[in-house]
């Protein structure tokens, strides 16, 4: 209670991302999904980063960071 009341007076209660986890989470989960099914349809599955373009760099990018690594 004290840290969700410390994030309402620091956020809004309309803002307060404690509210917004399970959405952020479901978020990122489809980010995460969409960017690794696009880079194993369109890339190969090998070393993704030696001599791939910068849009997969990029999605490699995204994709570990959605996943949390």
């Amino acid at each position: 209670m004290r840290v969700e009341a410390l994030f309402n007076l620091a956020f809004g209660e309309r803002l307060n991302p404690l509210y917004y986890l399970g959405a952020i989470s479901y978020l990122l989960t489809w980010i995460a999904v969409g960017s690794g099914i696009y880079l194993y349809v369109f890339f190969s599955t090998g070393d993704l980063l030696a001599d791939q373009p910068p849009v997969a760099r990029k999605l490699t990018r995204i994709n570990s960071a959605a996943a949390g690594g």
